[in-house]
């Protein structure tokens, strides 16, 4: 019955993000032709969210903040559909298995367990290896302008996933999707032999005055 407006309503977003409001003043409106009540356009907006889910990114739009899918969700969009927007995003093979990498790299950070990850795990993840950087890394080993710092710098304003992924990546650097674990990886790992170099060298300097301290330095400069 609601067939053709569930497809409306994914032209629209396919063509741009569109607030909740638009759609609710265009099928609830009184001057539209169609005139739903609210409680039923609210129900063909759940259908939209549960049966396309993986294409959509719901918004919080003051703070640019992804909204995890949920069944009380559909009543707050109700009540406050300006407060929320809504985006098409349908991934590309290349894009699907761009995030798969980027999973594979932080995927000890990811606390969702689960076997499908989405790509707000991943953010997560980066968040949660950003908390856990050693201060010395991130003040002495990391260059200023190198891509990753200019990554991290910034992670924790970071609340729109795809955004991230797709969008703030690439600009950052400045190279297709295909490269960006690659690179990234890359500097993953020349950090942590910077790093393990420097450890090395400050445990032979304490030692030659501390020579009984071995494991307790190591231990200290791993926290």
């Amino acid at each position: 019955k609601y067939k053709h407006i569930v497809e409306n309503i994914l032209e629209e977003i396919k063509r741009n993000k569109k607030d909740f409001s638009f759609f609710y003043d265009r099928y609830c409106s009184n001057k539209s032709s169609y005139g739903l009540r609210k409680g039923i356009f609210s129900y063909i907006i759940g259908i939209v969210l549960i049966k396309y889910k993986n294409d959509l990114n719901i918004i919080e739009k003051k703070a640019n903040k992804e909204i995890v899918f949920n069944i009380k969700l559909i009543n707050e969009i109700e009540k406050n559909p300006g407060n929320y927007s809504l985006q098409y995003i349908k991934f590309s093979e290349e894009e699907k298995n761009y995030i798969k990498k980027l999973e594979e790299i932080f995927r000890l950070y990811i606390p969702n367990k689960k076997e499908e990850k989405e790509t707000s795990d991943i953010l997560q993840g980066i968040k949660i290896f950003t908390e856990n950087l050693n201060d010395y890394i991130f003040e002495n080993i990391l260059l200023e302008k190198s891509p990753l710092k200019k990554v991290l710098s910034g992670i924790f304003s970071e609340n729109n996933s795809k955004e991230f992924l797709l969008k703030r990546l690439p600009e950052i650097y400045i190279c297709s999707l295909n490269e960006i674990p690659i690179l990234l990886e890359a500097e993953l790992i020349a950090i942590e032999t910077s790093y393990e170099k420097f450890k090395e060298r400050l445990i032979k300097l304490i030692l030659s005055i501390f020579p009984s301290k071995e494991r307790d330095i190591s231990t200290a400069l791993d926290t």
